[in-house]
């Protein structure tokens, strides 16, 4: 942890930093281990209609089935910018409050 204390001095947008981090590699976790999505734009599948016509067994799968879809670079960036603008200073002034309280 001695290595780290430089790291982690209070300095502007340090935790607003951090959290975008932390909330946007969990987006990243979450699209490629468990949704199994893929950052090759050659993986894109086709959608399961002909002529503009839904195929019935499309929605026995469920809307769930995006395996195979390419990685959302739009839903990543909105979750880091949650985490930067939002959550990071929530958190900040929440323990702040808790820090004076307790």
């Amino acid at each position: 942890l001695s290595l780290l204390g430089p790291l982690l001095s209070p300095k502007p947008g340090t935790k607003a930093i951090t959290s975008a981090v932390i909330v946007g590699g969990g987006d990243l976790i979450c699209q490629l281990v468990f949704e199994k999505r893929t950052l090759s734009p050659a993986a894109i599948s086709p959608p399961n209609t002909t002529a503009g016509v839904e195929d019935p067994k499309a929605k026995e799968q469920g809307a769930e089935n995006i395996q195979g879809q390419p990685f959302d670079w739009d839903r990543f960036r909105n979750w880091g910018l949650i985490g930067f603008g939002l959550l990071a200073p929530t958190l900040h002034f929440w323990y702040g409050f808790l820090g004076r309280a307790v």
